[in-house]
C-alpha cells in the first residue's frame, strides 16, 4: 500500500505540473494569436496605403 500512496502523490504532483504547463501554453497561444492579428492589421494598413 505504501508504494501506491507514493505513486499517487507523484501523479498528483505531475498533474499539477501539467496544469501549469497548460496555462503557460495557453498564454503563449494567446500571445501568438495577438501577434498574428497585429501582423494582419499591419498588412491591411500597408495594402490600403498602396491603394
Amino acid at each position: 500500500m505504501e508504494v501506491v500512496k507514493i505513486v499517487l502523490k507523484k501523479v498528483k504532483k505531475m498533474s499539477k505540473v501539467k496544469e501549469m504547463v497548460k496555462e503557460r501554453n495557453v498564454k503563449k497561444m494567446v500571445k501568438n494569436a495577438v501577434k498574428n492579428v497585429l501582423k494582419k492589421v499591419e498588412k491591411v494598413k500597408i495594402v490600403t496605403k498602396m491603394k
